[in-house]
């Protein structure tokens, strides 16, 4: 399939933006938690560039809201008690956490604080932010990679 002037377009867009924007996404980076630093130099040697123009400032926001989930609950079970409350209750539970979520991004930072709660060294192998609407394969899942199959005994 061959790419549309739109589509080289945005991905040209998508690329200024990010160059625009890479200092700021690495300070931020930074300050988050060491497994969270881990979960972005993964994704970004396996995806390159290319990775970092598509998807790191979705990834960003998401793992982001996860840290500010981790930050206002102190426990698993305060982050259930989250998932589990109206809009409304989360607001109150957690002041700083953006208002405007996708259903798909504020299930990406519960997944991602609770799996920190129960195991931090899996945060660089947890699926991707946008993995289920793009794929683990083309967002570089760690599930989706030859260590995976590797670890799974199928190579």
């Amino acid at each position: 399939m061959m790419d549309t002037t739109d589509d080289k377009q945005a991905a040209e867009e998508r690329k200024i933006h990010y160059n625009k924007n890479k200092g700021s996404y690495s300070r931020r980076i930074k300050r988050m938690p060491k497994a969270f630093q881990d979960r972005f130099e993964r994704f970004r040697k396996v995806g390159g560039r290319q990775w970092r123009y598509d998807y790191e400032e979705y990834e960003l926001y998401v793992c982001g809201e996860a840290c500010k989930l981790l930050a206002a609950l102190p426990t698993a079970s305060e982050v259930a008690r989250f998932q589990q409350s109206s809009a409304e209750e989360r607001e109150k539970m957690v002041p700083s956490i953006g208002p405007v979520h996708s259903g798909n991004t504020i299930a990406a930072a519960i997944a991602l604080a609770v799996c920190y709660y129960a195991e931090p060294a899996l945060i660089p192998r947890m699926h991707g932010a946008l993995c289920p609407l793009v794929g683990c394969e083309k967002y570089g899942c760690y599930g989706a990679s030859d260590a995976a199959a590797r670890e799974r005994g199928e190579t």
